[in-house]
């Protein structure tokens, strides 16, 4: 009886949500986990889409997704051009896996076009505001050329950016994007540096608008104080700059997006306000509750782990603090990620790790670590339902996804 009772209250449920006012049906779906909304809109296109079209509707989720208690991964794989997002629920630890969609949507813009497709597309820099930049290599009468575009995954929706003037054949760029502070520009930056040289050659450009009708790249060379072995790290965009990580000179490289100019952020290990004696490189850049936050690795070769620092007031040498350390694990940039934000104080870790030399063999998970007790709470693998070759392939970002247009 009970059970009959419950399955017409869903009927009268599912009735009664259908004859919602439209308002009350957008607060609804903007609190739901991404996942879902793109379940949604996946089996209902055209109803749900009238709900996500709502000029409110991308405001009320970004608010009350920074609020919740969730946690989105983007997993891609350039090979085929697959792409899943995972969304981690920290309360319930409830682990929900979508595949998104292919990159398709990206390679369009290239139909009509004499230009020949060299590669697949590459998640290339930092991501921000639901926003990735991608690079895709094109030729053009025997002319190589990188063509960059702004992709937002969730939504479909791609920007292609104009061609810089020109790249330098001896290093690859590093790249990233971001809004700067005063006058709210996005700006995407290409930075050419070769190792143990002082001078950095930067192109930037300010997207004006979607169609790209106004936007033009700047050329600048900067020669810096000191000579600089290598850049490295993906961008970390914070307080409308962007930031990588000198490694050997512990030092931190920042782009004022406003001014367009650098600066040197010490490290701890720079000013000294670790272990005097200590030897230490820095070799992880990140954000961490707001926060920019770097870390390296610690203890002998059979017991590492990783100290984690975090700059407390943003910009003051002074201001570094130890946040934690974490005991029994290697930390290396290419397969680690700090995510903060968990309410209860805790941060999660999200890093790879491979069971072969050949790189073949790799398997992701997340750590829930308490940062006070210096101990982990709970480890969640990722991707456990696909197959090993493709799991090998997959690249994983810290996303925070957006259904809104660019903000420009």
């Amino acid at each position: 009886m009970a059970v009959r009772v419950l399955n017409k209250r869903r009927k009268i449920s599912r009735k009664s949500v259908q004859q919602l006012p439209a308002e009350i049906l957008v607060q609804i779906a903007s609190k739901l986990p991404v996942t879902s909304i793109l379940q949604c809109f996946q089996r209902n296109k055209d109803g749900f889409n009238n709900i996500i079209s709502d000029p409110l509707f991308p405001l009320l989720f970004h608010n009350d997704y920074t609020s919740s208690q969730n946690t989105s991964i983007f997993a891609y794989d350039a090979c085929t051009n697959t792409s899943t997002l995972i969304d981690y629920d920290h309360y319930n630890h409830h682990l929900t896996e979508f595949r998104i969609n292919d990159f398709d949507y990206v390679y369009r813009l290239e139909k009509n076009t004499s230009r020949t497709i060299l590669s697949n597309c590459n998640v290339v820099g930092n991501s921000c505001n639901g926003w990735l930049l991608v690079c895709l290599l094109l030729n053009y009468q025997n002319s190589v050329s990188a063509s960059l575009r702004l992709v937002n995954p969730i939504t479909r929706s791609c920007v292609l950016l104009p061609e810089a003037p020109y790249a330098l054949a001896w290093q690859d760029p590093k790249y990233g994007f971001g809004y700067a502070s005063k006058t709210g520009l996005l700006k995407v930056v290409k930075l050419y540096h070769q190792p143990h040289t002082a001078k950095i050659t930067t192109q930037v450009l300010t997207v004006c608008d979607e169609d790209n009708n106004n936007s033009t790249w700047e050329v600048m060379d900067t020669e810096c104080s000191v000579e600089l072995s290598s850049i490295q790290s993906e961008a970390v965009a914070l307080n409308g700059a962007l930031h990588w990580l000198v490694a050997d000179n512990n030092l931190i490289l920042r782009f004022d997006l406003d001014e367009e100019k650098f600066k040197f952020i010490p490290s701890p290990y720079t000013i000294k306000t670790c272990d005097e004696n200590s030897n230490k490189t820095v070799s992880y850049l990140g954000v961490l509750n707001g926060l920019l936050c770097v870390g390296t690795a610690c203890g002998s070769t059979i017991d590492k782990g990783m100290e984690i620092w975090v700059m407390k007031d943003y910009g003051i040498d002074k201001s570094w603090t130890c946040f934690t350390l974490i005991d029994y694990f290697d930390i290396n940039t290419e397969r680690f990620l700090l995510i903060p934000d968990l309410k209860n104080g805790k941060v999660l870790i999200l890093f790879n790790t491979l069971l072969s030399h050949h790189g073949d063999v790799r398997e992701f998970y997340l750590d829930v670590y308490d940062p006070k007790q210096t101990k982990r709470d709970q480890r969640v693998p990722l991707l456990e339902g696909m197959d090993a070759e493709s799991r090998a392939r997959m690249r994983l970002h810290h996303f925070v996804p957006s259904l809104s247009f660019l903000s420009l």
